[in-house]
């Protein structure tokens, strides 16, 4: 039987509706809704639409007929491309899924309508073209491109010709799934790939190919295989490309790559592409170039280009011969082993002789993802006059049972009847919607109660445990969603809480695990207060991580905000519609404390989500946004103690807080601060003047030189650097032991010679000394080449994994015969390590006169999952790494004089009681915002940033002394109105005449207005009136790191019990 291809062709005709006789009722209508409200042009939409299909008596064959038009009439340019079967390899390409999901390509009118009416065409009104797919050769031709996609590799093409420029483009496609064990598996290695031409409509041609991931030496045992579609649409010069990978069983992919188009130096010899714009030349130099969101390749002007959410990756590769430029850069070395892979991009070429400004443009007319909710008008119509007399969170329900097509259910909640699957418990102006399902429970879901808005999603369960049997490498999972044979949902007496109870797991191996969660009602401050326990008196299985909470966070509008703890705090603007990905293991440098939020422009109120845990236990934070569907999901991983023994059991420290809040981030970090000084145990006493533990000179330090080496390489630099500035200085002292740095340690000593002399000629000289040591590492190799006391002595206080091994860390350092040096990460618990660092610290004081000493890694580098029992620690997570440093600080702070100082690196929160000082040199990243300072400021003292900043990827009309100097300016500025000391700098910035006096205004003025630094704490910074123009810098953090920035930095302090503030403003441009 030959198979039919089908092409869509929107006719322009009007409808005479769907009567069945005068006097009768019409047939319902299938409506799309649009929400939010979308701009003219052309669109993409995800829809499902078989339940509207039968509703409204569409027919067979609907999805080759379908009509779009506005209320009046008036058709609109569609297509409709019904999405492939991902659960059969061999499945026909063209076959419709059964719940007729597809994509719908839209040209809207100006202006746009926001609801239009979807209908079937009669046959006799439909023109259509069909023919055999057999008879289809790949060749695609467009007023653009010519390609031809080749059955032989995979269905990819291996060029394509740009007609606007009469350029040829030869491209390897290296599409492929990769593991460390297995190796990679190209698409384009499948040599009976299927190619078919899905359809040819008023708005595009799109092709369909389906291909299995292969090597010379065949396919995985897992059966990986991807569905792509590629768009090619007629008035425009791009194509959308949509992948979707699957495989027959679940195997753990290392990396997926998407859209990797791979090319020679003679094809393209110039990229461009990031925002800000960077461009540069392929140069061999085996170095990426990871650039947001859109990049071309350059030949003259002739630019081929792919845009997709996150990075586009270009690679220079060392050959000359491998070149690539690859979209989805964020997403290729994410592993992946169960479900559907769903990938997009945007391929575009243009010509033209400023392709920078070509690029601007392009990406502004590419279509754009839009959602809509298919309903009828019935229904709908029901659905908004009922709204009116129910509350505004049944009202909201409702309308989401709508979008979600249960429409009954929908109808139900309208009308009053709240199905009997539902609870809510009312919290102040926040609701908490709970829905059973057949063996588990959906959400919950928060709203706001004043205006039915649904603030998260039910697309992730609250909570999963991962459990591992005992002595195997069996695995398994429980959610709340899913798998309980015995579990209930009970609101307690006055409705003030919620238990949910999971008794019974479906999976008879799991007998003897349970779980409970209870969310309790604080009415006063809008919020959910979460606790889970997990009980297990399984005699076989082992928890060994709890994700919860788990939960979506709804898009608060196109303008909307979320922050989160990286560094010094992130606040970006509409991360729902394009990629984030934000995570790591707390507590960190990276991931510095326990809460995010999110919050409209509009003032509306916003999502606080906090996990209030007093005791800072390792957990793993993670933002991931899906910009498809316009949703952020946010996930908490905590680590369980007893990792590895059988009948461990998990619960909650602290609380989890869900709270609706006004305000933006400086509010939401008025939240955690209020919980911090109340519960962290890690949070200092502060008197009248701050921390009294804190010696008066770091308090009122002001400026900070970097340096190092022998004293006859430093003193008298940072003597002069001291001199200049006209106030006591810090001086941050690297390498002035004998050994070479990141190498054979701990054993700092003997000094190098002078040392103490160096010291002491500083410090009379008003410069406070502060040297480096490391608080984590013992080198393996520890005197030279030779194991000096690692495997005699330190080895068994070593932090070990599962398999014993002892957990190793390389740097740039080498070891003598040119290897990298391997340094054991000790396990603080141990006597071994407390000793260690304390008797190094006591002697740097007592022997070598110095007034501070910093201590490396402490608050920047994450726990590790230490699995050596010896040790005397519970296995894996739980709080026990942080308490050990806490113990092993407290013995320093009890020794050391009272007038010296400690501090380390980076600020992860649950040090600062026991730190004077955090070295916040990472503070470098675009959008910061001072969150750490407005939860700390005034408990410790922030100092330092790295100045580096050499501009490479300018444009050519940015001269890259010029981008340093402006960087130095746009870091010294933000640090002042962060409320850091300022610096961190090599003493040699005196012989730059203007970046030493900009320097120097700033430290002055903070001398003058240290006590709002130390004895205050920071309040909400000051927004200006009017358009502030802009500065751009590259950071040249870890690379490029381009920054953008007001010209003029604000910040606000205040002493509250003494009614003083003050109100800086810095003006950072030339």
């Amino acid at each position: 039987m030959r198979k039919a291809i089908f092409t869509v062709l929107a006719a322009a005709v009007a409808w005479a509706g769907l009567w069945s006789g005068s006097g009768r009722t019409r047939a319902e209508e299938a409506v799309l809704l649009f929400d939010p409200p979308v701009g003219a042009g052309p669109a993409i939409l995800e829809l499902r639409l078989a339940a509207v299909a039968e509703r409204c008596g569409w027919g067979p064959g609907w999805a080759g007929r379908l009509q779009i038009t506005t209320e009046d009439g008036r058709s609109i340019p569609a297509q409709f491309l019904p999405a492939p079967r991902m659960d059969d390899p061999a499945a026909d390409l063209t076959a419709a899924c059964e719940d007729g999901s597809g994509t719908l390509l839209l040209v809207l009118p100006d202006p746009p309508p926001n609801r239009v009416l979807l209908r079937p065409q009669s046959a006799e009104m439909t023109e259509m073209t069909s023919r055999p797919a057999g008879d289809f050769d790949g060749r695609v031709d467009t007023p653009h491109f010519t390609v031809i996609h080749l059955r032989e590799r995979g269905g990819f093409f291996s060029s394509l010709y740009l007609k606007s420029g009469g350029k040829e483009f030869p491209l390897r496609f290296a599409d492929r799934v990769h593991s460390r064990d297995k190796g990679s598996f190209l698409a384009a290695s499948d040599a009976e790939a299927e190619v078919v031409q899905l359809a040819s409509g008023p708005i595009a041609t799109a092709v369909r190919t389906r291909a299995g991931y292969k090597s010379g030496s065949g396919e995985p045992e897992s059966h990986p295989w991807a569905v792509y579609d590629w768009v090619y649409f007629h008035d425009a010069p791009w194509v959308w490309i949509r992948g979707r990978a699957a495989q027959s069983t679940p195997f753990p992919w290392d990396e997926h790559h998407f859209l990797e188009l791979q090319f020679s130096q003679e094809t393209a010899a110039e990229w461009l592409g990031g925002e800000p714009v960077q461009r540069g030349r392929f140069e061999r130099a085996t170095k990426s170039h990871p650039l947001a969101e859109a990049a071309v390749i350059l030949d003259g002007p002739n630019a081929l280009g792919l845009a997709s959410p996150g990075n586009v990756l270009i690679y220079d590769s060392p050959g000359g011969d491998g070149h690539y430029i690859q979209s989805n850069g964020d997403a290729a070395w994410q592993p992946w082993e169960t479900g559907i892979l769903d990938k997009s991009a945007w391929l575009f070429g243009f010509s033209a002789d400023d392709p920078a400004a070509r690029l601007a443009s392009i990406r502004g007319e590419l279509p754009k993802a839009v959602k809509a909710v298919v309903t009828t008008d019935e229904i709908h119509r029901r659905i908004a006059s009922g709204a009116e007399k129910v509350s505004p969170v049944v009202a909201g329900l409702a309308r989401q049972l709508e979008a979600a097509g249960r429409w009954d259910e929908a109808l139900a909640a309208a009308e009053g009847r709240l199905p009997d699957r539902f609870t809510v418990l009312s919290a102040g102006r926040a609701a908490l919607v709970c829905e059973r399902g057949t063996d588990g429970v959906i959400g919950p879901t928060l709203h706001a109660a004043v205006d039915g808005r649904a603030i998260t999603g039910d697309r992730l369960p609250l909570f999963t445990v991962n459990l591992r049997a005992v002595g195997g490498e069996e695995d398994a999972t429980l959610s709340s969603e899913h798998g309980w044979q015995d579990f209930a949902v009970t609101p307690d007496p006055g409705d003030r809480s919620l238990t949910l109870e999971f008794k019974t797991p479906a999976d008879s191996r799991l007998h003897g695990l349970g779980v409970v969660a209870r969310a309790a009602a604080d009415e006063p401050n809008d919020a959910v207060r979460w606790t889970l326990q997990v009980q297990n008196s399984s005699k076989t299985w082992s928890i060994r991580s709890v994700r919860f909470p788990q939960t979506v966070i709804l898009e608060p509008g196109a303008d909307g905000w979320l922050v989160y703890p990286k560094a010094a705090g992130v606040a970006e603007q509409g991360v729902w519609r394009r990629a984030l990905e934000f995570g790591g293991r707390y507590p960190s440098g990276w991931v510095t404390m326990q809460f995010t939020a999110a919050y409209p422009q509009d003032g509306r109120s916003g999502l606080y989500l906090g996990v209030h845990d007093p005791f800072g236990g390792t957990k793993e934070l993670r933002l991931h946004s899906l910009p498809k569907d316009h949703l952020v999901e946010y996930t908490v991983e905590h680590w369980a103690e007893g990792m590895g023994t059988a009948g461990n059991t998990f619960q909650t420290s602290g609380e989890v807080v869900w709270r609706l809040f006004d305000g933006d981030w400086f509010d939401a970090a008025q939240i955690y601060r209020q919980w911090v000084r109340q519960e962290a145990r890690w949070y200092p006493e502060l008197g009248p003047d701050g921390r009294s533990d804190t010696p008066l000179w770091m308090r009122e330090l002001s400026i900070w030189a970097l340096g190092g080496g022998a004293p006859g390489e430093c003193v008298e630099s940072v003597r002069k650097f001291a001199e200049y500035f006209g106030l006591p200085a810090g001086f941050h002292w690297y390498n002035w032991h004998q050994i070479p740095f990141d190498n054979d340690y701990p054993h700092y000593f003997p000094t190098k010679a002078g040392f103490a002399e160096g010291v002491r000629e500083l410090q009379s000289h008003g410069v406070h000394v502060m040297p480096y040591i490391n608080g984590r590492l013992w080198d393996t190799r520890d005197r030279g080449g030779e194991d000096f006391e690692f495997t005699a002595r330190a080895k068994p206080a070593v932090s070990k994994d599962e398999k014993g091994e002892p957990y190793i860390e390389t740097y740039n350092s080498k070891e003598e015969d040119g290897s990298p040096v391997r340094l054991g990460v000790m396990c603080p618990s141990t006597p071994l390590w407390q000793e260690t660092v304390r008797e190094t610290v006591l002697r740097l004081f007592s022997e070598c006169g110095v007034h501070g000493v910093y201590i490396d890694q402490i608050a920047a580098a994450a726990p590790t999952l230490c699995m050596d029992r010896s040790h005397g620690h519970p296995l894996g997570g739980g709080h026990w790494w942080t308490q050990s440093y806490w113990q092993l600080l407290e013995a320093i702070r009890r020794s050391m004089p009272k007038d010296r100082m400690i501090t380390t690196e980076c600020n992860a929160e649950p040090y600062i009681r026991w730190f004077d000082g955090y070295l916040t040199w990472h503070w470098q990243y675009p959008d910061q915002v001072p969150l750490f300072p407005a939860v700390y400021g005034g408990s410790v003292q922030m100092f330092g940033r790295s100045y580096g900043g050499t501009g490479s990827g300018l444009l050519p009309s940015e001269e890259a002394g010029k981008n340093r100097d402006t960087a130095l300016r746009m870091r010294a500025a933000q640090q002042l109105v962060f409320g850091e000391q300022i610096g961190w700098i090599d003493p040699g910035v005196l012989q730059e005449e203007d970046n030493a006096a900009f320097l120097k205004r700033l430290v002055t003025l903070r001398a003058k207005t240290a006590r709002y630094f130390y004895a205050g704490e920071m309040a909400r910074p000051p927004r200006l009136l009017g358009e502030i123009p802009k500065l751009r810098a590259d950071w040249q953090w870890g690379g490029t790191m381009w920054v953008t920035t007001d010209a003029v930095f604000r910040g606000c302090w205040a002493i509250p019990r003494e009614k003083r503030l003050l109100v800086l403003a810095v003006n950072a441009a030339e």
